[in-house]
């Protein structure tokens, strides 16, 4: 073999080499390059409760894309404009299909919640498709109902349906709700969503994190699911079992007895460096929603006032202690405990100040705090709770109702609106949540977080009437969606927080179907700021806060109806509800029941309510005959209150019950079949008349 041979086979020997080489360095090239963000560490962060008080290792703002009315364009042109459902960006033929684009973004960013209606009739239930990154061929492509409520990205708390209920539309039960979607979707340098589908309108929000530029972020991929299956696991049981300070050593502090007076305020101190992990009260009055409006917690971090708000807005259930209910961030029981979760840390001192601003006086019956060692650093920020509120604002015309305005550095974690619809239960539907959220961050001229609904926001849908709470929403109360009374709506945020560097304007529009009547409309925002930020009115004494406490100690006004709908339930074999609806008729009280199917012989249904004190009175029950209803017996807390309650034929059924007691805290009232065979069971509702209450 000559030399030039020799040259020649090692040359070949030499490229072998090379292409083995660049085959191995490809392949192992995404695990060697180091992410900043990935689909798992959004996992982790979605659960990492700490994570939320402090400034983003990753900074991003939150970016939204939604079917607003395009003609939107300012205060003087089309600003309550509501066409929200056909605000498509554009459409374009991909591969011969036409596809409306939904979403298009340059830069590295995060899918981080996916809101949209899910309806049963008229729909196409079309194709989503996900383009990531420039390319021309979809990473996720499915059915509309496989990804959103569906199980083909997750299932359980992190993709399902929300408040839904039954509508008599066209004499057709359709059932109506929404769907959330909060698995995270990282993509590294574009993200455009599409739908293929017929359906106009066609309502949507996305919420998506834009990385500042260098952020590097590994974009998802379907094996993601598979590879990260314990991870999703972990996050559904955290969301679902919702345990407070796991692996953090707590310190409790748990409060006597204490009865202030009308006027008087009692306060409680933490020193140290600290953080709030647990805040829970229950209290005490002879007008118990009153009270609960009230009285308000003031909290002083390092003497600073952070957080005013009355109590039962500070705890999302708003005036009215309705039914059991969770999320992240706020738990209120059937015995009358109340809840808060937010991480509140500090550097020297924490105050805790209850202001009675009522007439009467109010007793803290139970009241505790829990609290850990907590590291301050320049990521730490303060936990901030404004409240404010609009009493007997006319209906009409349509207007911005400002939620909160900061000045400075922070982020943006969730809010509670509380509002009581004062309208006649006749006439037109009286629904009062159109209006749009608009949401203005760092001095901006136009919003980037434009809505389509105050019911979107809050993540349900269709006027929804039907009673539910999740992770990161609820709606405890609900009477005043389709008739005279109050509804509480609350939204806590995780991926989807809002950071902000200079300011934040949060406008919601006051939207209503109906003119000539009025609302009281009292949004609680819940935000962590710098020492410097705070809002345009807050910081400062009871004086400062004038109107404040005003609307504080203004009478509240209620709907003392207990609406059969609205309760927590528990069924008994293949028992089933639903929350039933005529929205064009007032024949329902709220036009909505409490509809009840194959109640089985010696099977109950079992709903629960709380009552502040024991009532006894004449209680009555109203019910609707159908031709499908059988005999059924009635109970409360175990004792037979109504015996063979005939149910079949047609009309209103009302019952005068003498002599029945409500107990203090949690009730039980239970439907009980007496025959067998398919059968419905319309309860529509009931309230305590001739009542007297005693105080133990």
């Amino acid at each position: 073999m000559n030399n030039d041979e020799k040259s020649h086979i090692l040359i070949k020997i030499l490229r072998y080499i090379t292409f083995f080489v660049l085959i191995i360095h490809l392949s192992c090239s995404e695990k060697q390059q180091k992410y900043d963000v990935t689909f798992e560490t959004l996992l982790e962060e979605m659960i990492d409760r700490d994570e939320l008080p402090k400034i983003p290792i990753n900074d991003y703002t939150l970016g939204q894309a939604s079917s607003y009315d395009r003609s939107s364009k300012s205060p003087g042109q089309g600003w309550y404009a509501n066409k929200d459902g056909d605000g498509m960006i554009r459409t374009e033929v991909n591969s011969g299909r036409s596809e409306h684009v939904l979403m298009d973004v340059e830069g590295a960013g995060a899918i981080v919640r996916f809101w949209s209606t899910n309806l049963t009739w008229l729909f196409s239930n079309g194709t989503l498709r996900f383009y990531f990154d420039g390319s021309g061929t979809p990473q996720i492509e499915g059915k509309f109902r496989d990804i959103l409520g569906g199980n083909m990205l997750a299932d359980g708390i992190l993709s399902t349906k929300t408040g839904g209920f039954q509508e008599n539309h066209a004499g057709r039960g359709h059932i109506l709700s929404a769907v959330n979607l909060y698995l995270p979707i990282p993509y590294a340098k574009s993200c455009k969503v599409t739908y293929e589908g017929t359906d106009s309108p066609f309502y949507f929000i996305i919420n998506y994190r834009k990385y500042v530029k260098g952020t590097k972020v590994r974009t998802f991929s379907m094996n993601d699911l598979k590879k990260s299956a314990n991870k999703i696991a972990a996050v559904q049981n955290e969301l679902v079992t919702n345990k407070s300070g796991s692996g953090v050593k707590m310190s409790l502090n748990e409060y006597s007895t204490k009865t202030i007076r009308a006027g008087e305020k009692v306060s409680y101190q933490i020193n140290g460096e600290r953080a709030i992990r647990e805040f829970m009260m229950k209290i005490d009055a002879e007008d118990f929603r009153q009270a609960l409006r009230s009285t308000v917690v003031e909290i002083k971090f390092d003497d600073q006032s952070s957080v005013w708000s009355p109590v039962g807005d500070f705890f999302c259930t708003g005036y009215n202690l309705a039914k059991r209910f969770e999320t992240r961030y706020h738990k209120v029981s059937l015995e009358g405990r109340m809840l808060s979760r937010w991480i509140m840390p500090f550097q020297k001192k924490a105050e805790i100040i209850i202001h009675n601003l009522g007439e009467q006086s109010v007793t803290i019956d139970q009241m505790s705090v829990a609290y850990s060692d907590w590291k301050w650093d320049d990521r730490s920020m303060y936990f901030h709770a404004d409240w404010r509120v609009y009493s007997e604002i006319p209906s009409h015309p349509h207007r911005d109702m400002n939620f909160i305005t900061i000045k400075g550095k922070g982020k943006y974690v969730g809010d509670c609106l509380s509002i009581y619809n004062d309208v006649a239960n006749g006439g037109r539907e009286p629904w009062w949540g159109e209006g749009d959220e608009k949401i203005y961050i760092d001095g901006e001229s136009f919003p980037s977080i434009f809505g389509t609904g105050t019911e979107d926001y809050y993540g349900y849908a269709w006027v929804g009437c039907a009673t539910f709470s999740q992770p990161f929403i609820s709606m405890p109360t609900a009477h005043g969606n389709r008739g005279r009374g109050l509804t509480v709506n609350s939204r806590v945020r995780s991926l989807d927080a809002m950071p902000f560097n200079t300011s934040l304007h949060f406008d919601m529009e006051l939207w209503h179907w109906v003119d000539g009547t009025n609302v009281d409309y009292a949004p609680t925002c819940f935000w962590y700021g710098t020492e410097d930020a705070g809002s345009v009115k807050d910081k400062g004494s009871l004086k400062k806060r004038s109107n404040d406490v005003n609307g504080a100690r203004r009478a509240v006004r209620f709907n003392d109806r207990i609406e059969a709908e609205g309760l927590s339930f528990e069924t008994q074999g293949e028992a089933k509800y639903v929350v039933f609806t005529k929205p064009t008729t007032p024949e329902f009280s709220n036009r909505s029941v409490l509809l009840i199917s194959n109640l089985r012989k010696g099977e109950a249904i079992k709903g629960f309510f709380y009552s502040d004190k024991k009532r006894t009175g004449t209680l009555k029950v109203v019910a609707h005959k159908r031709s499908d209803s059988p005999t059924v017996d009635l109970l409360l807390n175990g004792k037979t209150i109504s015996e063979d309650l005939k149910l079949k034929g047609e009309g209103e059924l009302v019952l005068n019950l003498p002599n029945i007691s409500f107990d203090k805290g949690k009730n039980t009232l239970s439907v009980l079949g007496k025959e067998n065979g398919k059968n419905k069971i319309a309860i529509d509702y009931f309230q305590m008349l001739d009542q007297q209450s005693f105080t133990p």
